[in-house]
């Protein structure tokens, strides 16, 4: 397992669990930096996606933003949101 890998996948266990702390609905949240990195594209096609509506962010904290986890599982499986 290479060292990009281990690191989205600690970033990923520590972002659930803030996300779940935060989460009025107790939904899983992915951060910008983790969606980005498990589709594999750059966070400005992220906001391109979330202007368009295609994937529209969950949870705005400030400067944070935050990604539905099922919105993010439905896109890596290849199912189009809209």
């Amino acid at each position: 397992m290479n060292d990009d890998r281990i690191i989205t996948m600690v970033e990923s266990a520590v972002e659930k669990a803030i996300a779940a702390y935060f989460a009025p609905n107790k939904q899983i949240l992915v951060s910008r930096k983790a969606a980005a990195i498990r589709l594999g594209v750059d966070v400005s096609t992220l906001w391109r996606w979330d202007k368009s509506g295609y994937l529209p962010v969950t949870v705005r904290r400030g400067k944070f933003v935050y990604y539905s986890e099922e919105a993010i599982r439905r896109l890596e499986s290849g199912e189009i949101l809209q």
